[in-house]
């Protein structure tokens, strides 16, 4: 992960693998952290996603910084099996995570 300010907010670069980046191409939709972003430029394994000011306020991406571990989700293919949650929209709100049970 790699993050630079830009006029509008900032970019992040992702360094992908080549599994992940299959097929990826510009302008495709990528959750990551959860998030939905859309790729702004690809070179080699380097992925670039631009964010606005609402979505590094609204999401913890606005707290991530260098070197951060992230979670990438693909977006699914027509066909393709779908399990757990199907969800559709964007983020409208934050909440506190207050405790975790390790059990």
């Amino acid at each position: 992960l790699e993050i630079k300010k830009t006029a509008s907010g900032k970019q992040i670069l992702l360094e992908l693998d080549e599994k992940t980046l299959e097929n990826l191409k510009e302008g495709a939709s990528v959750a990551v952290n959860g998030v939905c972003l859309t790729t702004t430029k690809i070179d080699g394994c380097a992925v670039y996603f631009d964010l606005i000011e609402e979505s590094l306020a609204k999401t913890n991406l606005g707290k991530c910084k260098t070197g951060d571990s992230l979670n990438i989700e693909r977006a699914l293919k027509l066909g393709d099996e779908i399990g757990g949650h199907l969800l559709s929209g964007h983020i409208f709100k934050t909440v506190p995570f207050l405790k975790y049970n390790e059990e």
